[in-house]
């Protein structure tokens, strides 16, 4: 029987500010049975940080490259803070996180 705890959901999703993927990935893997929604939410935020590393990459080859950072690098930076806190908004409200432009990595 999965109990419901949004408060490991909220934390699931803040973690990823801090941690990128690794926070995210382990209480994923570690709750994904006990934890109501932990599932989707888990693969939902792990997706999104390896997605947004992914992008930080690019941006950054981009920035040496063609001389774009400038104009790359704060859009990355609005993307990879504004989601992780629209998703923990919605996990605290019993919603489905809200990330666009996210790879799956996890299926």
């Amino acid at each position: 029987m999965k109990r419901e705890d949004t408060s490991l959901l909220v934390l699931l999703h803040l973690s990823g500010l801090l941690t990128g993927f690794i926070l995210p990935l382990i209480l994923w893997s570690t709750q994904q049975d006990k934890v109501k929604g932990m599932d989707i939410h888990g693969k939902a935020a792990v997706n999104f940080q390896l997605s947004a590393l992914l992008y930080l990459l690019i941006t950054m080859f981009f920035g040496f490259t063609c001389c774009i950072g400038f104009i790359t690098l704060p859009i990355w930076f609005i993307y990879a803070y504004l989601f992780p806190i629209i998703s923990t908004i919605n996990a605290s409200k019993g919603k489905l996180p809200y990330y666009p432009m996210s790879i799956r990595f996890i299926i």
